[in-house]
């Protein structure tokens, strides 16, 4: 089962590397809750596991995640035809929403938000500000260069972002992108978080991290220490 970011930690996002605005009590306000009933009618998603606390829900194309938590209702909402995921952190107590993020793939995008249980905005944390190639770039580069669609779900096995701070000092993206040809060969590539400059591509198979060859990252590293010692 997918890794689940549980309400703890998204209500808690101080802790994070976006860069954090803590705010005064302001006029941006939400009234927004969280309501079950909501989703009646809707069928359980044979995919996962459903239980009491925790419920995959399915509706044509959207599917919903409700987990009950001690420290919330964690609530994601996505599309299967889409890579975007929305996760919402309502309070337990008065159902109101308390936090919002959104995500793309492995990415977390965009301004991130939490509210009081009166509804007003106590901290922002934005997530792409360590990034001056977008996100939205990033789309373009690869449709544009490489005639990869990221948007397709059933090709693109991964989009990830991490900033190096040990070897680089740079922010980074990852594309993991099936190929035509064989299900369990990708086209790997490194962007420049900077630039969009492609630092670094190759060609991996499914389970090989396991074989002995080790992160993208760490084989793209590893060429250029080759590089430099030839």
């Amino acid at each position: 089962m997918k890794n689940i970011i549980i309400v703890s930690l998204l209500l808690t996002i101080n802790c994070c590397n976006g860069q954090i605005k803590n705010t005064q009590l302001n006029n941006d306000t939400t009234m927004e809750y969280f309501d079950i009933n909501r989703y009646k009618g809707w069928d359980n998603d044979p995919y996962y596991s459903s239980s009491e606390n925790h419920k995959f829900l399915k509706k044509e194309d959207e599917k919903i995640e409700i987990f009950y938590h001690t420290s919330g209702i964690q609530v994601r909402v996505k599309n299967s035809k889409n890579p975007y995921e929305v996760v919402n952190g309502f309070s337990n107590k008065t159902r109101r929403l308390l936090a919002r993020g959104y995500i793309f793939y492995s990415v977390n995008y965009g301004i991130w938000k939490e509210y009081d249980e009166q509804g007003r905005l106590i901290k922002e944390t934005d997530w792409d500000k360590d990034y001056e190639f977008s996100l939205d770039s990033l789309v373009k580069k690869m449709s544009k260069e490489y005639e990869m669609d990221l948007f397709n779900t059933s090709k693109t096995r991964n989009v990830s972002r991490y900033v190096e701070k040990e070897h680089l000092h740079l922010p980074l993206y990852e594309v993991w992108y099936r190929a035509e040809a064989n299900t369990n060969e990708f086209h790997c590539y490194i962007i420049d978080g900077n630039t969009g400059e492609t630092l670094f591509d190759i060609v991996r198979f499914m389970g090989d991290e396991g074989d002995g060859k080790g992160s993208l990252l760490g084989l793209y590293l590893k060429s250029l220490k080759e590089e430099k010692n030839k």
